[in-house]
């Protein structure tokens, strides 16, 4: 995790939780349009994106994300149901990604540690 930020995923992997039994993800080149599992944006033909393959309990699921919610779910979540992102976001972290609203117990956190006043960074 960067930033400081600590995992407040609600999935456990493994010990009963969620485990594949077969997991392939690869970086892909779309020749069509795709759509996003996690914002639901369009993946433009010539645009990168994570194709990711799952095989559990005997079922088969594939999967194509953005690149930005990739590193998202990379970088902020230890684990994850594809598709349940900006849920994950919105409860662990208190915003919403993609439209950049604050939960409410995020809004009283900052007021509380006085984040949501201006500060000066030294930059003039």
């Amino acid at each position: 995790m960067s930033g400081g930020i600590e995992c407040a995923c609600s999935i456990e992997q493994g010990d009963g939780g969620y485990e594949n039994d077969i997991q392939n993800e690869e970086i892909r080149t779309a020749r069509k349009a795709h759509v996003c599992i996690e914002c639901r944006d369009t993946i433009a033909p010539s645009q990168q994106y994570e194709y990711t393959t799952i095989l559990s309990d005997g079922a088969w699921s594939h999967y194509k994300t953005c690149l930005p919610c990739m590193r998202i779910r990379r970088e902020h979540c230890c684990a994850w149901v594809y598709g349940g992102l900006v849920e994950a976001i919105w409860e662990g972290l208190g915003f919403d990604y993609l439209t950049g609203d604050l939960a409410p117990w995020a809004e009283d956190y900052d007021a509380a540690r006085g984040d949501g006043e201006e500060q000066d960074h030294g930059t003039d």
